[in-house]
């Protein structure tokens, strides 16, 4: 599975920056009746923030990011139909980050603000350590 995810926060002449996660799943699911699932896996996840102009005078070194493996698990129904279409619901599914494989930080040199400096480590520490989770999450495919 891939998901990604970004937001945006220049308005108004006030640039704060963007955030952008990508998420990469390789789920294996144990069905226990004949939709009803347990999904479990590893996962990949990859966060990359630029800062905006407010908060980073110059151009030079405006990006940090963090990338973590993790484990991934949850449960849902699936229903496939005989031409191969598939539909499904994950009821609940969580993320947990295990190892953090890396973190690009070279940003924290240009940022004088003390307490800008610490958001930024909080932020790239929040999301190496904190598990995040999906309810209600539709699915359609394929199987061949």
């Amino acid at each position: 599975e891939f998901a990604t995810g970004s937001i945006s926060t220049s308005y108004i002449g006030v640039d704060l920056g963007s955030i952008k996660e990508r998420r990469y799943t390789l789920q294996a699911r144990r069905y226990v009746g004949n939709s009803f699932h347990f999904m479990f896996g590893p996962v990949l996840s990859d966060f990359k923030a630029r800062l905006g102009s407010d908060i980073v005078a110059n151009d030079y070194s405006q990006s940090f990011s963090a990338q973590n493996l993790g484990v991934t698990g949850g449960l849902g129904n699936r229903w496939q139909w005989a031409n191969g279409m598939t539909f499904g619901i994950d009821w609940f599914r969580v993320n947990i980050p295990v190892f953090e494989t890396s973190v690009k930080d070279d940003v924290l040199k240009d940022v004088t603000d003390s307490g800008d400096k610490s958001d930024i480590k909080k932020v790239i520490r929040t999301f190496n350590r904190f598990p995040t989770f999906v309810l209600f999450g539709l699915n359609v495919g394929y199987t061949f």
